[in-house]
């Protein structure tokens, strides 16, 4: 009987402890300050980083084309947003917090990207719903480009 009630308290701790947020642009938030309408805004957000940069935070899923990227709802507005794959084109994995995506609040230039090491080191992603494939060619390839309308590719190899 003690046991089961030790359980069921750490059980709500230990999904609250381990749960990780992602702005739309698949930036990882603080783990202080996950994504929510903070401060009275009509918006979700986070902060990203201890110098109190934001990234804006979807509340359904990143699958709306727009007329350059995909967009998600963010509250009272929509925003760009980024992929969810967990490899680069090379078939690297991706850090674990650092998943596929185009990263705006890092400097990302509008292509899907991830961090591959510990030193920064990035690949490219292909951009989601356009997964590696031949689509036609004798080679393996996929659009990496953040905004739809572009034709950036890179050649892959990974499976996603």
């Amino acid at each position: 009987m003690i046991i089961s009630r030790i359980l069921v308290l750490l059980v709500p701790v230990a999904t609250q402890v381990f749960k990780v947020d992602f702005t739309a642009g698949n930036t990882k938030c603080r783990l202080d300050n996950r994504c929510g309408f903070h401060q009275g805004t009509t918006y979700s957000w986070c902060y990203t980083d201890y110098s109190n940069n934001i990234g804006y935070c979807c509340t359904d899923s990143c699958k709306l084309p727009g007329r350059d990227f995909l967009w998600c709802p963010s509250g009272a507005t929509y925003q760009h947003c980024g992929g969810h794959g967990t490899k680069d084109v090379l078939g690297r994995q991706c850090l674990g917090n650092h998943p596929c995506g185009t990263h705006f609040e890092e400097g990302g230039n509008g292509v899907h990207w991830c961090f591959v090491d510990l030193n920064q080191n990035w690949g490219y992603c292909c951009r989601p719903h356009y997964t590696c494939g031949y689509h036609g060619e004798s080679y393996k390839w996929c659009y990496v480009s953040g905004y739809i309308t572009s034709t950036e590719w890179q050649y892959c190899m990974n499976d996603e």
